[in-house]
Order: C-alpha cells, then sequence, then structure tokens
C-alpha cells in the first residue's frame, strides 16, 4: 500500500458519520442487565471483556444475550473484525462507524445471541484471525477455529440454540468464517463473508460439506480484489485469493447447488455513493450460494446508516449505502434456518 493511502488510515479511520436507531439505543440501555428467573441467572445485554480460557491462553470477547426466558433457545451470529482491528471498534466504541453496530438492533429485534471476539497479533503485527491463507505471512498462527467453536460451546448453557449458529465478518474476519464453513460445517449453519474470498493458496482441506454462504463484496476493491490476485496491505505477504466468482462456484459445487443464477437490482436510493448493489442468487433453500455485487463498490460494508468519512474512502473506495450489511446478514441467515 501507498504511504500515503496509510496516512489516511490512520487519519480517518477515527472520523464516524452515524445515524442513531431506536432500536439501538434500546439495546444500549440493556448493558449489563440481569434476568433472574425460578433461580436460574439469566444475564441480558452486551458484556464486554468477558474471558475465554483456552489451550492457548486467555482470550477475550463481547457478547450480547437477548431476553429470553429460561430454556428457550435463541440463535448466535459471530462477528469478526478484520486484519488490524477489534471487537471493539466492531461496536463503534472508539468513535468509529461501524456498520457492524448494527447488529445490536437485530439482536434486541430479533432475539439474538451476538459474540464480538477478538482476535490476537502476530510478533509486530496487527490483530487477526489465522484464515485459510496459506501464503498470508502476517495472520496469527493461533488455533482460532476452537476459540471460537469454544465460545459457542461456553454460551450454550445460556440458551444457544446449536441448530442456529452462524458468522458474519469483514476481510479477514470474513476470510476467517469461510475456515469455520470448511472445518467446522458441524456447527455453523450458514456465514456471510464481506469483502473476502476463498484462498488461492489454502492450508485448509477443500470443503466436502454443505454450508450455507452469502457473499458480500465490491467489484472495485482495491485490497481484496474482486477478480482475485494479491490481497494489499500495510505489510507485504498478505496472501492472495481467487475471484468472487470461483468462490462462489466452489461453494456452489459443495452445496450441490445447480440451478442457474437470477440477478436482481436493488434498489439506488443514495445516488450519491455511486454505486449499486445486484443480488445473486438460484435458490434460498439450505444449503444455498448467493452474491450481493457492490458494483463500483470499494472494500467496505454496505450501510446506510453508518457512513465512513470521505478521506477514508479515499483510501479503501466506495461505501454503498443501499442496504444495511448486517440486516442483510440476518435475513439470509433466517432463511437458512432449520
Amino acid at each position: 500500500m501507498r504511504p500515503w493511502l496509510l496516512i489516511i488510515l490512520a487519519f480517518s479511520c477515527s472520523q464516524r458519520i452515524t445515524t442513531p436507531s431506536p432500536a439501538l439505543d434500546a439495546s444500549v440501555e440493556l448493558l449489563d442487565a440481569s434476568v433472574p428467573d425460578s433461580g436460574t441467572p439469566l444475564f441480558v445485554g452486551l458484556k464486554r471483556d468477558e474471558a475465554f480460557s483456552g489451550a492457548q491462553g486467555p482470550r477475550r470477547y463481547h457478547v450480547y444475550a437477548p431476553p429470553r426466558t429460561p430454556g428457550e433457545l435463541r440463535p448466535l451470529v459471530l462477528v469478526l473484525h478484520g486484519n488490524g482491528a477489534n471487537a471493539d471498534q466492531l461496536l463503534g466504541l472508539e468513535g468509529n462507524a461501524a456498520p457492524t453496530r448494527r447488529w445490536l438492533d437485530i439482536g434486541l429485534r430479533e432475539r439474538v445471541f451476538l459474540v464480538f471476539p477478538f482476535g490476537i497479533a502476530t510478533d509486530g503485527g496487527e490483530p487477526g484471525w489465522n484464515d485459510c491463507r496459506g501464503d498470508n505471512l502476517t495472520n496469527p498462527s493461533s488455533d482460532d477455529v476452537s476459540f471460537l467453536v469454544g465460545l459457542v460451546d461456553q454460551l450454550t448453557g445460556q440458551g444457544v440454540d446449536r441448530s442456529r449458529v452462524f458468522a458474519n465478518g469483514a476481510s479477514n474476519g470474513g476470510m476467517m468464517s469461510l475456515r469455520l464453513a470448511i472445518e467446522r460445517p458441524d456447527v455453523f449453519r450458514a456465514v456471510a463473508p464481506v469483502i473476502a474470498a476463498m484462498p488461492a493458496v489454502s492450508e485448509c482441506p477443500a470443503p466436502t460439506r454443505p454450508v450455507s454462504v452469502l457473499f458480500i463484496n465490491g467489484t472495485r476493491d482495491p485490497l481484496v480484489p474482486f477478480d482475485g490476485g494479491a490481497v494489499v496491505g500495510p505489510n507485504a505477504g498478505k496472501g492472495t485469493v481467487v475471484s468472487t466468482r470461483a468462490s462462489m462456484d466452489l461453494w456452489r459445487a459443495v452445496n450441490g447447488v445447480t440451478a442457474p443464477e437470477t440477478e436482481l437490482q436493488r434498489p439506488d436510493t443514495l445516488t450519491t455513493d455511486r454505486c449499486t448493489v445486484v443480488e445473486v442468487r438460484s435458490r434460498v433453500a439450505w444449503p444455498t450460494v448467493a452474491l450481493l455485487r457492490v458494483d463500483e463498490g470499494g472494500h467496505t460494508e454496505p450501510s446506510p446508516t453508518e457512513r465512513f468519512a470521505p478521506l477514508y474512502l479515499l483510501a479503501v473506495g466506495r461505501q454503498n449505502g443501499d442496504v444495511e450489511m448486517a440486516e442483510e446478514a440476518w435475513r439470509f441467515f433466517a432463511s437458512q434456518l432449520p
């Protein structure tokens, strides 16, 4: 990445243009509340900096638990940050724009568990996830699959429905969600990787069991190229990915999807963003593969309410404002329920 792009990123990542929402405000009011019922303590709301103890040492995560009754089972969504980011940024706690913050609206409205884990950093590197890129020299070597599945296990006793577990992530987090789909299809029913693709050089086995996948990718992404190639970042050696088309075709084959695809142009409700969204899919039933193709979109999560600052967009490309990323991911997950 050019040095001037790094300066822009450092300056503008903290800039925030955001729109409040009643559902989000309501979810914040539930922070650290608890609902005892019949002697069974059930926490409700957002708990920050929870600890997970695993074989590789302690890890951190934030968790949102929805209102529920003892014995009631609710879905769970893991939300994974990109390389160099963290779970605080996903919730906008650092004053940044955060499309993933909108998951709290969904958690409250749909009564969904949400987990925002922290990746770890290599020596001198950025926090991130050990996804499947075998030619990435900067990813940590941590066993993140065990960590993330362990979080699901840890929350099962609080009311997580093991048949409705999903993962959403952006960039490195999106690629990590694909690793979860490959290695733990017994746990994850569907994943929604954003600005992410399958690795060109993979250290993971080829997927063999069905998991529904929704890709949300921009055609003018300067960091994770839509047509495949080298991943760009502040450090060299980020590895390579195949194209979005090849990523979809791989999962179509695994999921047994043979029907022709159809394209649906979404309404261009924010014309000033100079990019539009096309929904590409062939069937709704599980297991399926779909794409929200952001034509002329960059390395950004679409959102009409959480808008990135103009200087930041100079570095990462255009942000679509016609669709809400979290809402689209949840709509897809809900369509894949057993």
